[in-house]
């Protein structure tokens, strides 16, 4: 083989390496999972503090706009409304977002009747959508799970 058929085929292999390294990680892109990470009473209110949390399971960071949301407490409609959100996401990470929501007098009487329980906690249904601007997206939102009374913190559910 001559020199300038070795340095020709060390040209061309380089040059696929180069292009096979370009062609990455592809972009897999998910639905985000929301659920409330705690629920905090306001004093003398049926107003309350919400922190929900928002699991980016992409391979992308991603940024959210707003939380579209209705919340069930113990099958009880408990509020509805529009939370913003506005920030990046990391990929597969989680961050939490709160917000003031005003609840039903049905939401407070479960609240207090779960805390009477005998596990003290109350069902919840989080339903909605979450909007994205980076990528431009639109997911459903559908998560149940339960609120446990936080121990020393009167109002507080987790």
């Amino acid at each position: 083989m001559t020199y300038a058929r070795l340095a020709l085929l060390s040209g061309f292999l380089a040059a696929g390496l180069s292009l096979a390294s370009c062609a990455g990680k592809p972009r897999a892109i998910g639905a985000p999972q929301v659920l409330i990470q705690s629920l905090q009473l306001l004093p003398s209110t049926n107003r309350a503090e919400l922190k929900v949390l928002i699991h980016n399971f992409s391979n992308v960071p991603m940024t959210f706009d707003r939380l579209e949301y209705r919340l069930q407490l113990a099958g009880e409609e408990a509020a509805s409304g529009t939370a913003p959100i506005g920030f990046e996401v990391p990929q597969d990470s989680a961050e939490p977002v709160t917000f003031s929501l005003q609840l039903s007098d049905s939401a407070l009487d479960s609240l207090n009747q779960g805390s009477e329980s005998t596990d003290g906690s109350v069902g919840y249904t989080l339903v909605g959508k979450v909007v994205s601007s980076s990528p431009s997206r639109v997911f459903p939102v559908n998560y149940a799970g339960k609120l446990s009374k936080t121990p020393g913190k009167p109002g507080a559910w987790r």
